[in-house]
Parts: structure tokens; C-alpha cells; sequence
């Protein structure tokens, strides 16, 4: 094996020089052998079939530090020729719809009399989205830092997808009802974006721990925003569609046909899963705000920082999306005043406790999340402590290298 350092110094820019090391034999075939591994993953994308898959393979796949595997998971899904690449993603797009929502339009079932004009005009739908969705794809080649950047771009795009899918749908529940249709389509495009764009801008903040963006005096209504507006629209959504496909299930069904027995919810464990992370964030928010209010973690003097400022700058890519607003600083300062002042300093690490102990019962039923419970099970040990007023602290240690954005407290 040999290599050359210089042997493309004349086609680089002109930088500093940069130390280039190389690897031992050794650690090449190791570097190879990991490589080839990876590789091997991405055989599983073709079998995927809804866009919600393998965008968040993806998600996990870009974590890797090669330039190679990230353009090489490109390739794999999106075809080279621009009208081959826009056909197959309006493809993962409406597999994506059908499998979240199953609109009653895209049911074969469906009476509706003029069915292809519906079908066209969802059609325009889903080519209008389809070159936004081909980016946030090419946004997955890049690194965590500029992946962050660029997803932040593209909020404006998804937030008029948004309004769009609304009013389709309520064309399309007009046509029900001039028809007199048993039949609902309220809610069915809008809710699929509105989850998605949800997971969208849970990403774009959660990327911000994962890049060590936040400070430690930032990260309480880091924390209320993903429990209070973030989940808490997910899981009403997520709930909102359950009860609509049991609607249209049994719309669908023969007039003298027997009802179906109460089945379960299709999103049963990641709803469950994200109670269990609206019960972290909730604790986290409060347990930081019992850390302020003591001064474990030092805040900037007044003179030289202005919270609403940094509120603002961490959460202004938001102001794109119409559903949900964005909450401004003075609706969050007037919660936030208000719970503090409600409530004594035990009681807060009282609350952070239960809410660590409620995640706990939830991850240790899922073999996957052993990390989350390990660190809720340590949380609610430490809160309880807290909360007992037993012990007084001068300082506490925060880890995140367990998980980014759940942090290990230590006393």
C-alpha cells in the first residue's frame, strides 16, 4: 500500500499546509473492514418504501465521519437524471401519506364521483413538494453543523406546504360533503405535514446539543419548547390521526357489515415513547430551572445579556410555521414566572423527580432505549435527594456523553 501527500497539492485551494497522517497497515484494514460494514447497511434502503423510513436511516447513517458513505447513500436513493429522481420521490412521498393517514381519496374504495380531478389535484400537491424533499435528502450529505444550517433554510418551503395541504384538504372534505359522503378528509395531508414538520424542527433543535451549541444557562426553555409546543402537538396529532383512521375504517365497511372490535392504535409505541420523552424534557426543564434559581449554574450578568435575545436567535427559524406559531419570548417568561412563583424550590425538584421516574417505567419496557432509562433511573435518585432537602449542594456535574441532549446529573 503507498500514498503520496502532494500528490493533489496543485489541485486544492491555496490553504495552510495541513498535517496529513498515515495510517498503518494495521489501522487500514481496520478503517476498511469498518467501512465495508457500513456499507453493507445500505443494502436495507431499497427495501424501504415510504419516505419517513429512509429519511431517518438516514438520519442515523450521516452520523458517520465519511464523506464517501454519506454520497454513496445518496446515490442510492435519489437516481442521477432530475425526472427520474423527482418521479421516485412523489413515490416515497405518497407511500408515506398512505401508510401515516390513508386519505379516503387514495382508497380504491373510495364513491367519490369525480375521483380523478381529486386525484389530479393531489397530484399538483405532491409535485409541488417533491423538489423540497429531494433537498432535505441532499441536506443528509452533509456534516451535523452544515446539515443544521441548511435545514433551517428550508423551513420557509415546508411552512407554505403547510397552509397548502390544509386547503387541500378542505377542497377535497367539500366534494365529500356536496356529495353527501359519509366520509371525513379533514386533516389528512395537513396532519402528515404538520408530524412531519414537527420532526423537522424537534432536529433542528436537538442537533444544536448534539453540536454543543447550547450553554447550561440556555437550556430551560431549550427543554419547555420541545415538551410544551414541540410534543405536545406531536402526540395530539399522532392521536388525531389514530381516531381518524378508526373513522374511515368503519366508513368504509358495508352497510349491514358487523363493526370491527376496538383495535389497537398503530402509534401506540412511539406515542408511548414520546410521552416518555415529553417526560424527560419536562423534568429537565425543571430540574435547570431549580439549578438557576440556586445558582448551580451560573447565568451572564444582566448588564452584558439579554435572554430574549438568545431566545429569539435559538428559536427564530420557527417563525416560517403557522402551525404551530411559534411561541414569543413574553408568552414563555409569563409561564415561566409563573411556575416559579407558584411553587417552592423542593416541590420543582419534586416534580422533576416524578417526571424522571414516570420516563423510567416507560424506557425500561423497551430493550432499544436502555441509555434513556439508565440515565432517568440516575435523574430521579439525584431529584429525590433534592427534593428531600436533606443535602445542599455547591455545585453539580452535568454528562452529556450518554446521550447529547439528556445529560447524566451527578452531585
Amino acid at each position: 500500500m503507498g500514498f503520496e501527500p502532494t500528490i493533489n497539492q496543485r489541485l486544492l485551494p491555496p490553504t495552510f499546509p495541513r498535517f496529513i497522517q498515515i495510517h498503518s497497515f494495521e489501522a487500514a484494514c481496520e478503517y476498511l473492514h469498518e467501512l465495508f460494514s457500513k456499507m453493507s447497511d445500505l443494502v436495507k434502503v431499497p427495501k424501504m418504501k415510504t419516505f419517513d423510513e429512509i429519511y431517518n436511516f438516514g438520519l442515523q447513517f450521516s452520523e458517520i465521519q465519511s464523506v464517501f458513505l454519506r454520497s454513496l447513500f445518496q446515490l442510492i436513493v435519489l437516481p442521477r437524471s432530475m425526472i427520474e429522481k423527482g418521479m421516485a420521490m412523489k413515490t416515497l412521498i405518497l407511500n408515506s401519506v398512505t401508510k401515516f393517514v390513508s386519505p379516503p381519496i387514495l382508497n380504491p374504495k373510495c364513491p367519490i364521483n369525480n375521483k380523478e380531478a381529486c386525484l389530479q389535484l393531489v397530484d399538483s400537491f405532491l409535485i409541488k413538494c417533491t423538489p423540497a424533499f429531494v433537498t432535505l435528502f441532499q441536506i443528509l450529505g452533509h456534516n451535523k453543523a452544515r446539515q443544521r444550517e441548511k435545514i433551517a433554510h428550508v423551513f420557509e418551503e415546508f411552512g407554505q406546504f403547510q397552509d397548502e395541504a390544509d386547503n387541500l384538504d378542505s377542497i377535497l372534505h367539500s366534494y365529500f360533503v356536496q356529495q353527501k359522503l359519509s366520509l371525513v378528509h379533514y386533516g389528512c395531508f395537513g396532519s402528515w405535514m404538520l408530524n412531519h414538520n414537527l420532526s423537522l424542527m424537534s432536529q433542528f433543535i436537538l442537533s444544536g446539543f448534539e453540536l454543543e451549541l447550547f450553554a447550561k444557562y440556555e437550556c430551560h426553555y431549550i427543554y419547555w419548547y420541545l415538551c410544551e409546543i414541540i410534543l405536545n402537538w406531536q402526540m395530539s396529532t399522532l392521536n388525531r390521526v389514530d381516531n381518524f383512521l378508526m373513522t374511515n375504517e368503519i366508513n368504509f365497511l358495508p352497510k349491514n357489515a358487523k363493526k370491527p372490535k376496538k383495535r389497537k392504535s398503530i402509534f401506540e409505541k412511539e406515542s408511548l415513547l414520546k410521552t416518555a420523552e415529553r417526560h424527560m424534557f419536562s423534568a429537565f426543564y425543571q430540574a435547570f430551572r431549580a439549578f438557576l434559581i440556586e445558582g448551580l449554574i451560573k447565568s451572564p450578568k444582566s448588564d452584558f445579556d439579554c435572554e430574549e435575545f438568545r431566545y429569539n436567535h435559538r428559536l427564530g427559524p420557527f417563525q416560517f410555521f403557522n402551525t404551530p406559531a411559534v411561541c414569543l419570548y413574553n408568552q414563555f417568561k409569563d409561564k415561566d414566572e409563573y411556575f416559579i412563583k407558584a411553587y417552592e424550590l423542593n416541590k420543582i425538584y419534586g416534580f422533576a423527580r416524578d417526571h424522571f421516574d414516570m420516563a423510567r417505567g416507560i424506557y425500561e419496557k423497551h430493550s432499544e432505549c436502555a441509555n434513556q432509562a439508565k440515565i432517568a433511573k440516575n435523574n430521579f435518585v439525584v431529584m429525590r435527594l433534592l427534593s428531600s432537602g436533606l443535602k445542599k449542594l455547591q455545585k453539580i456535574e452535568l454528562d452529556f456523553s450518554e446521550l447529547a441532549y439528556f445529560p447524566m446529573i451527578r452531585l
